[in-house]
């Protein structure tokens, strides 16, 4: 699982030296219905790593329920890790700067939306968000593309970009 989340970490281009990992297992007295969740160690498994665990399962449970059982056997039902590592601040919104729909308009593509009584295909206009002019009306279907995401409009929906950079969309456009 740490390779996995290695490679990911990689491939978003975070640097590996400021990654950190949590692993945590949720553990239980054989028979019971509900688990605990205790920090499991990064290192090889041996005898003093996984009794070190046991001890900590019994002290969470007696601090949890106020007993333990140290004679009952402790099952894991889950083993879990957690990738940590530094991200961008998302950046505010931008605030459209396209003079027309044309300059912003990407291509237009066959795109399949459900309507009342199943599906059907419509002509789709695809647009570049940032390139939206401010208050034009754009009539669904359409596509709104950014780096980070994309915003569908429906058929009979509408969408205008505000001056603040965010995309209001109606019902009610043409179809």
């Amino acid at each position: 699982m740490e390779q996995t989340l290695r490679r990911q970490f990689a491939a978003d281009g975070i640097d590996h030296t400021r990654v950190t990992f949590e692993r945590f297992a949720d553990a239980r007295y054989v028979g019971q219905g509900y688990e605990l969740r205790i920090a499991i160690s990064d290192r090889p498994l041996n005898k003093g790593n996984v009794q070190h665990m046991v001890d900590a399962f019994h002290r969470q449970h007696e601090a949890e329920y106020g007993h333990c059982f140290v004679s009952s056997p402790i099952e894991l039902v889950n083993i879990r890790i957690t990738g940590i590592g530094p991200t961008q601040k998302i950046q505010h919104l931008v605030p459209p700067t396209g003079r027309s729909l044309h300059e912003a308009r990407v291509k237009t593509d066959q795109c399949v939306f459900r309507v009342p009584n199943g599906l059907k295909t419509f002509e789709t206009v695809f647009y570049h968000r940032e390139k939206l002019p401010i208050g034009q009306v754009v009539n669904g279907p359409a596509l709104i593309l950014q780096p980070d995401s994309m915003t569908v409009v429906p058929p009979a929906c509408r969408v205008q970009a505000d001056e603040h950079g965010n995309l209001i969309i109606t019902s009610g456009g043409a179809e």
